[in-house]
């Protein structure tokens, strides 16, 4: 299940204008330096996964995280908690303390949190979980573990 809503008029003018906007603010992540070192990053995480695989809708759901959750799993992991601490703080912090319980309540939390703990723009942990949600449908979790390796690592040679 997609945390994106995928419910507006697509002949809407706000709409049209949001995606636009959305666009730009796409291809200037995907063609910064910044942007490309971030993916390199989060490509290395994705290598280093010990069970190749990655959920859809959500951050944690307890048995295993989407490309997001890993990269915040590894940060943490990097930063001195050790890992059970960190799967244990990934598992609190994806459930709904602040938020109530839609889909783009999780999007939102995922998005904040990955802001707010590794540094990053909130366009490249929104295209993260874009990636991880929208371009791989219907996969088994070790299939969208491949897709996301092969589309971020194809991000990070072309951009857009």
């Amino acid at each position: 299940m997609s945390r994106f809503d995928d419910g507006d008029d697509p002949g809407d003018l706000e709409s049209l204008l949001a995606q636009g906007r959305w666009m730009g603010r796409r291809k200037a992540v995907l063609n910064g330096r910044p942007g490309k070192a971030a993916l390199a990053e989060l490509e290395q995480v994705l290598l280093a996964m010990p069970h190749k695989r990655l959920i859809e809708g959500s951050l944690c759901d307890g048995t295993g995280v989407c490309a997001n959750g890993a990269w915040l799993y590894r940060h943490w992991v990097d930063g001195g908690l050790s890992p059970r601490e960190a799967w244990r703080k990934l598992k609190t912090e994806g459930k709904d303390r602040y938020f109530g319980n839609s889909e783009g309540d999780e999007l939102d939390r995922t998005v904040a949190m990955t802001v707010k703990e590794l540094g990053v723009t909130k366009t490249l942990a929104e295209l993260v979980a874009y990636i991880n949600d929208e371009e791989v449908w219907a996969a088994t979790p070790e299939r969208r573990y491949a897709q996301v390796l092969e589309r971020v690592q194809r991000y990070m040679r072309l951009g857009v």
